[in-house]
């Protein structure tokens, strides 16, 4: 519930922050798509990095806890730690790919009225890949910690 809360502050202080980036770059007397694509891709994979930053420290900690519990014989307990986990790192993740969607579809508007449509082109590969990022970091530590049980 803490982690969520965090996440969803952090999440709100960096739309602000970015919102802020647009702004200045389309307050200058002609707004450079370039810089505009460069500052857009940048905040998307900023957004991506965070996340799965987050998910690998979250995974990480949520194993240490399972290996705890697992040792002192406490099964089920381990089980909704990992449960609790594994719903963190789902809702992280949707929200990180929910903001790289809004950024991203906020950032080919402008390009796309700048009739920059190759330039659009190169944010939305950039974003796809970004969503990809961030759903592999989701895979790989969903599956780490589900594989903490194996063995049973």
């Amino acid at each position: 519930m803490i982690i969520q809360r965090l996440g969803i502050l952090a999440f709100t202080a960096i739309i602000v922050l970015a919102g802020q980036q647009f702004a200045t770059a389309q307050s200058t007397d002609g707004p450079d798509p370039e810089q505009i694509a460069r500052r857009c891709v940048a905040s998307v994979d900023q957004i991506a990095e965070r996340c799965v930053s987050a998910n690998v420290d979250t995974a990480h900690e949520c194993i240490r806890r399972i290996h705890e519990l697992l040792e002192a014989g406490n099964t089920e307990r381990a089980r909704a730690v990992a449960h609790r986990c594994l719903n963190v790192i789902e809702a992280r993740s949707d929200a990180c790919v929910d903001e790289i969607h809004e950024r991203c579809r906020h950032c080919i508007e402008i390009l796309l009225r700048l009739d920059s449509p190759g330039l659009a082109r190169r944010v939305r590969e950039a974003c796809l890949d970004a969503v990809e990022r961030v759903r592999h970091s989701q895979r790989r530590t969903s599956n780490a910690i589900r594989g903490q049980f194996d063995g049973e």
